[in-house]
């Protein structure tokens, strides 16, 4: 019995590890605009996705990350949004 725990434990600890992520979010008072995902690095900010904000001001994105970086959420009137 404790053998199958482990294994299912395991199994479980195993197949939850996987490298996409997704964001949802709404902001107040935000009208509808384009935004872009820019993954933050020492020599340049990379685009990964870009998206448009609904009229309600919610967002939503899935990516795909090979490793733990940095992102903001940018938007076209030029304000942004870290995430880490």
């Amino acid at each position: 019995m404790k053998k199958l725990l482990f294994i299912l434990a395991g199994s479980l600890f195993f197949f939850s590890c996987n490298n996409q992520f997704s964001v949802k979010g709404k902001l107040d008072n935000m009208p509808e605009q384009k935004f872009r995902v820019e993954e933050l690095a020492i020599d340049g900010n990379i685009a990964v996705d870009s998206g448009k904000t609904n009229p309600d001001g919610s967002f939503e994105f899935n990516n795909k990350s090979k490793e733990e970086a940095l992102y903001r959420l940018k938007f076209m009137q030029g304000k942004y949004i870290l995430l880490a």
